[in-house]
């Protein structure tokens, strides 16, 4: 938006016939340069923040605003990305979790499937050791010729005393 509005006053300046185009144009490129500020000033005053016990949201000059979810409480995410999101590298997630809120959703993160994987990554390293099956059982569903050709060969090799 804002490039167009800069073509389009290049383009409206540099004719002298189009006078009376000058004012509604400057409006234009006014707008539009009110409008690039204000998001660029929400993205810097965002944080999206990963550790190893929970998700961190901070957002806000003013008036703050955050949320915390801790990442045994997450259930689902999601990411959605647009055509003009997946050229910048941006898109939204969508955190379910078991709080009274339910969903959580985040704009404009930066890589969000990388960021999906590395929630998930984080709590499978959190997990309990009972609870291993239940990782070793997901990773199964994702590649289940390696993981048997690797259940098979621990397995022979239990039973022959490798």
């Amino acid at each position: 938006m804002l490039a167009l509005a800069v073509l389009l006053a290049i383009a409206t300046l540099s004719v002298s016939w189009l006078s009376w185009a000058k004012i509604p144009v400057s409006l234009f490129v006014f707008a539009a340069l009110v409008w690039f500020m204000q998001r660029y000033i929400r993205w810097v005053s965002t944080h999206f923040v990963l550790t190893s016990d929970r998700v961190i949201f901070r957002t806000g000059i003013i008036a703050k605003h955050g949320i915390e979810i801790p990442l045994e409480r997450i259930n689902t995410i999601f990411f959605h990305q647009r055509i003009f999101e997946r050229m910048l590298g941006l898109g939204d997630l969508d955190i379910e979790s078991a709080s009274k809120d339910g969903a959580q959703r985040f704009n404009d993160i930066r890589n969000p499937s990388g960021v999906q994987n590395e929630i998930y990554q984080q709590m499978e390293a959190n997990l309990p050791i009972g609870s291993l099956v239940v990782s070793i059982a997901h990773r199964a569903m994702a590649m289940p010729t390696q993981f048997l050709i690797k259940l098979r060969s621990s397995v022979h090799c239990v039973t022959k005393a490798c």
